[in-house]
C-alpha cells in the first residue's frame, strides 16, 4: 500500500486502504494522517471523511471527530451517514442540544428515517424540550403505529411532567408489542405505585413479578 500511494499520491481509496491497514496494526497517528489526506485528496469522497471521524471516535477524540464530521458535511452536503455520526459524537459531547440540530438536519433528508425520530425525541428531552421531544416520538408513531420504543419514551416523558394516566397509558401500548420487556414492565409499576389508590399497588406488584422472571 506504501508502494502504491508513492505511485499515486491522490488516490483517495489506497489512503484509506492504508490508514485502515495502519490502524490494524495500532500505528493511529499515521492512520489518521492517511485518512486526512484522503479527505483532502478527494474532498467528495463521502468513506473518506466517514472512516476519518470513526478512527477519531473510537480514539475518543470527540471533539476531532465532529470537526471532520462538520467538514465532510461542508463538503459533500448533508449526507444522512454523516448527520447520523454528528448525533452520536454530539451525544458523547454531552451536547444534546448540538444534537438535534444534526438530527432535524438527517430528517429533512430522510424524512421517513425512524431511528433518526427517535433519536431526536431522545436529544429533546435530554435538553428539557418536552413540546419537542413528545412531537418526534408523535411522527415516529406516524409512521409505525406499534414503534414500542416510541410509546415508551413517550411514557417516560409523561412520568416527568408528571401526568401518570397519559404515561400508564403510553406504557401499555409498548407493552402491548413486547409483553415480555422487563424495562417497560418494570416503568409501568413504578408509575402505578405513584397512584394514590392501593389497589394499583397490586397490578404493580403483578409486573415486577412478571418483569424479575425475565429480567436478565
Amino acid at each position: 500500500l506504501l508502494r502504491a500511494v508513492a505511485i499515486d499520491p491522490n488516490n483517495s481509496d489506497g489512503l484509506i486502504a492504508l490508514g485502515l491497514a495502519q490502524l490494524q496494526l495500532k500505528q493511529v497517528p499515521k492512520a489518521i494522517e492517511s485518512l486526512q489526506k484522503a479527505t483532502k485528496s478527494a474532498p467528495k469522497n463521502l468513506d473518506a471523511w466517514a472512516t476519518l471521524a470513526d478512527v477519531q471516535f473510537g480514539q475518543r477524540d470527540f471533539k476531532g471527530a465532529l470537526a471532520t464530521l462538520d467538514a465532510g458535511l461542508k463538503a459533500v452536503g448533508d449526507q444522512p451517514v454523516l448527520l447520523e455520526k454528528a448525533v452520536a459524537t454530539s451525544m458523547m459531547l454531552n451536547d444534546p442540544k448540538l444534537g438535534i440540530g444534526y438530527a432535524e438536519r438527517s430528517l429533512k433528508v430522510v424524512p421517513s428515517y425512524k431511528q433518526g425520530w427517535l433519536n431526536l425525541a431522545q436529544l429533546a428531552m435530554l435538553a428539557g424540550d418536552g413540546d419537542k421531544s413528545i412531537a418526534a416520538a408523535r411522527q415516529l408513531l406516524t409512521l409505525d403505529p406499534t414503534h414500542w420504543e416510541a410509546w415508551f419514551h413517550l411514557g417516560n416523558v409523561y412520568d416527568a411532567l408528571p401526568d401518570e394516566a397519559k404515561a400508564i397509558e403510553a406504557y401499555q401500548k409498548a407493552l402491548k408489542s413486547q409483553p415480555n420487556n422487563w424495562r417497560v414492565l418494570m416503568n409501568v409499576a413504578w408509575t402505578l405505585l405513584q397512584e394514590v389508590d392501593k389497589a394499583e399497588w397490586g397490578e404493580a406488584k403483578d409486573l415486577v413479578d412478571k418483569a424479575n422472571a425475565v429480567t436478565p
